[in-house]
C-alpha cells in the first residue's frame, strides 16, 4: 500500500512539473480573499473483513478552507460519524468525530493553468491529518479512546452556478487510523489498510466574494502607458504643418507662372502615433481614430486612405513590412471599433520614411488623407 501511495504522489509531482501554464498577472488576494465554508455527509465502512452494505455508517461535516493559489490551499474540517458498525453500540448519537488540516491541490489547475475563472468540472485532490476521538458511555466503551488519522481523498468537484460561488463535490476518500487506541489496534504508527475505512461524501461549498469583485481569482486587465508629453507635441507639430498646408493652398498664384489646376486634392487629415517597433495602437491614440470615423459618418462620400511609415532604424524589408501592419491595424480599429464600412478604407504601407518629420520617433505613423 504505501508504494503505491508513493508511485501515486510521484506521478503527480511529475505530471505538476510539466504543467504549461500562462503566465499572466492575477489581481492581488487580500488576506481575507478566496476564503469558502461548506458542509458535506454520506456514508462510511470499514475497508477490510466487512460486509460494505451490511455495515454502512452515516456522518455529517463542516470544512472551512482557503486558496493561496488557483492551485493550492488549505482546509479545516470536522466530521461527526453517527455509527461504528460491526462495532458495538457506544450508547451515544455521535460514535466518533474527526477534526483534521487538509491540504487542497486542484489538479487541473496545477496541470493545465488557470483560464481566469473556474472550470465546470475540476479535480481536487485532498490529503489530510488529524485526531479522532470515540464518543461513549462509561458502561459500554473503554475512555479516553483517541488516535492520530490521516486522509487521502479526491473530490470531483462542479462549480454549478453563473458566477462560480457555488461548488457541488463528491468526495470518496480511504480514512486511516494511523495511531492510537481507538480502533483496539496496537499503539504503534502504520498506514495499514486493516486499519481504514472507506468512505463515500457529498459536499456543497460557498465562496465568499473577493476584493476583486468575484468570488474567484481574477487576472489583472493590462495596463496601457503612454508618452502623453510625446503625444501632444507630436499633435501639435501635426496642427503646424497642417495650418502650413492650408495657406499653401490659399497662396495667390503669380500671373507669371502657368495655373496647375489639381482634378483632387489629397488633405493630410489626422495620424496616429506608434512606438518603436510596434503595430499596437496605444490608448490615447483612439482619439485621432475616433475624429476621422465621425469625419467619415459625417461626409457618406468620402472614402480615406491610411499610409503606414516606419523610422529609418532597421533593414528595409522589416520596415516595409511593420508600416503595412500599422495601416492594417488602424484600419481594423475603424471597422471593428467605430463600423465603418471596409470598401471606404484604403491603406498602403510606404516602408521608412524620414520626410514625415524631423525627429526620428515621429516618423513611426499611420497618416490619414483623403482617398484620391
Amino acid at each position: 500500500m504505501k508504494k503505491i501511495l508513493l508511485s501515486i504522489t510521484a506521478c503527480l509531482v511529475a505530471i505538476g512539473s510539466y504543467a504549461q501554464t500562462e503566465q499572466k498577472a492575477m489581481y492581488e488576494s487580500k488576506a481575507y480573499d478566496n476564503w469558502y465554508i461548506g458542509v458535506n455527509g454520506g456514508l462510511s465502512t470499514k475497508t477490510t473483513h466487512n460486509k460494505w452494505l451490511d455495515n454502512l455508517n452515516s456522518n455529517a461535516g463542516l470544512r472551512v478552507g482557503h486558496w493561496f493559489t488557483p492551485a493550492f490551499g488549505f482546509a479545516v474540517e470536522s466530521n461527526a460519524y453517527f455509527g461504528d458498525k460491526p462495532q458495538p453500540s457506544t450508547g451515544t448519537i455521535v460514535k466518533y468525530g474527526t477534526v483534521d488540516l487538509a491540504a487542497t491541490v486542484n489538479l487541473f489547475n496545477w496541470w493545465f493553468g488557470y483560464n481566469g475563472q473556474p472550470r465546470f468540472f475540476e479535480l481536487i485532490a485532498v490529503p489530510a491529518l488529524g485526531m479522532g476521538h470515540v464518543f461513549g458511555n462509561e458502561d459500554k466503551v473503554a475512555q479516553n479512546l483517541n488516535d492520530f488519522t490521516g486522509k487521502i481523498a479526491l473530490d470531483f468537484a462542479f462549480n454549478v452556478d453563473k458566477k462560480k460561488c457555488v461548488q457541488i463535490y463528491l468526495e470518496p476518500a480511504l480514512l486511516y487510523s494511523i495511531y492510537g487506541n481507538a480502533n483496539n489496534a496496537d499503539q504503534e504508527f502504520c498506514l495499514d489498510i486493516n486499519r481504514s475505512h472507506f468512505q463515500l461524501n457529498l459536499g456543497l461549498i460557498y465562496k465568499f466574494k473577493n476584493t476583486n469583485g468575484t468570488h474567484n481569482f481574477k487576472y489583472a486587465e493590462p495596463k496601457v502607458v503612454s508618452d502623453t508629453e510625446e503625444i501632444n507635441r507630436l499633435n501639435g507639430r501635426i496642427a503646424d504643418l497642417m495650418a502650413e498646408n492650408e495657406a499653401l493652398k490659399n497662396r495667390p498664384v503669380s500671373s507669371a507662372e502657368p495655373r496647375i489646376v489639381e482634378k483632387k486634392v489629397t488633405d493630410i487629415l489626422d495620424v496616429v502615433v506608434f512606438k518603436q517597433g510596434s503595430s499596437s495602437i496605444e490608448k490615447l491614440q483612439y482619439a485621432n481614430i475616433e475624429k476621422i470615423a465621425n469625419y467619415m459618418k459625417a461626409n457618406d462620400d468620402i472614402r480615406i486612405k491610411v499610409t503606414g511609415y516606419a523610422s529609418t532604424e532597421g533593414s528595409a524589408d522589416l520596415n516595409q513590412k511593420l508600416s503595412e501592419a500599422r495601416a492594417e491595424s488602424v484600419k481594423h480599429a475603424l471597422i471593428d471599433k467605430y463600423g465603418i464600412a471596409s470598401n471606404r478604407i484604403d491603406i498602403s504601407g510606404e516602408g521608412a520614411t524620414d520626410k514625415q518629420s524631423d525627429e526620428l520617433e515621429y516618423n513611426r505613423v499611420a497618416v490619414f488623407s483623403v482617398a484620391e
